[in-house]
């Protein structure tokens, strides 16, 4: 494991979250000087923060308007939805409460366990309902036999796709490209297609959402797509670099080191087996 201590401004507490789960590096206490904060929430164990629901209509309409029809009528259809997190999780959560209100239950799949923890504790508070977890290190796990005669909202691991659930109204993938999803070991799966499987079976819609979908999901015929429209300012700024241009044998070009220090980015001290590196990690969104 690696000692990551960060400096200048927190990593946010999602990111190290994410690390902590896949034991890429330990956290250690001890010696560590804290800032007297207002309140006594840790940084892992602090709410997120409640969705702004209105940002899915606020962005796009037309994907919010057409899962909702087609909740209307019992039919299979696969949906890609293409757009930032919060765009998806603002458009699940409308979704979620129209289905939970016409008492049917909403599945949804991620790749990663601090992913569906994440995405539970989100639309738990948003939402104000029960959300069941369901994954190998969830209590719900464990008693994923019950309770499957009332409708629910389950977040789970890609073995969440074979849960018995009462009247489904919606199976949604989050992050459909993540590799994850795929089941390595006897008997083989992979949960995106499953998931499909499942929609077909149950005359139900998937949703499958992403940041950058698979090619899979791009090209696959009879898919709906939908992209997240952008303001030209909020667009991202695309480069090409010749890399027969550039130096053999370095992992960073000299265009990517300009950036570097260009953008704001956050120090990090890894120290591996008395080895210490400085890293430079940006910090995404707010602490």
């Amino acid at each position: 494991a690696a000692v990551v201590q960060s400096a200048a401004r927190k990593v946010p507490r999602d990111t190290l979250q994410y690390f902590l789960t896949r034991q890429w590096v330990a956290c250690i206490t001890d010696g560590v000087r804290r800032k007297r904060a207002p309140t006594s929430t840790t940084l892992l164990g602090e709410e997120p923060d409640p969705l702004d629901l209105s940002a899915a209509s606020a962005v796009d309409e037309t994907a919010l308007q057409r899962v909702t029809k087609l909740l209307s009528f019992p039919q299979a259809a696969r949906i890609l939805l293409h757009g930032q997190t919060d765009y998806r999780v603002s458009l699940l959560a409308h979704v979620a409460r129209h289905i939970l209100n016409a008492d049917r239950s909403v599945l949804v799949i991620v790749g990663e366990i601090a992913k569906a923890d994440w995405l539970a504790k989100r639309l738990q508070r948003v939402l104000n309902v029960a959300v069941t977890v369901q994954h190998g290190q969830a209590q719900d796990h464990r008693n994923a036999s019950i309770s499957t005669d009332t409708p629910q909202l389950v977040v789970g691991t890609r073995s969440a796709v074979f849960r018995a659930l009462h009247s489904i109204g919606l199976i949604w993938v989050e992050g459909e490209d993540d590799d994850a999803l795929k089941e390595l070991q006897e008997p083989r799966y992979h949960a995106r297609e499953v998931a499909w499987l499942r929609a077909q079976q149950q005359q139900v819609p998937l949703v499958m959402g992403s940041s950058h979908p698979s090619l899979e999901s791009m090209t696959a015929a009879g898919i709906e797509r939908s992209t997240q429209h952008l303001p030209l300012e909020r667009a991202p700024l695309v480069e090409l670099v010749d890399l027969s241009r550039e130096s053999a044998g370095s992992p960073i070009t000299a265009r990517l080191a300009d950036a570097l220090h260009e953008t704001n980015w956050v120090p990090v001290q890894i120290v591996v087996d008395d080895v210490v590196a400085i890293l430079k990690v940006q910090a995404f969104g707010e602490n």
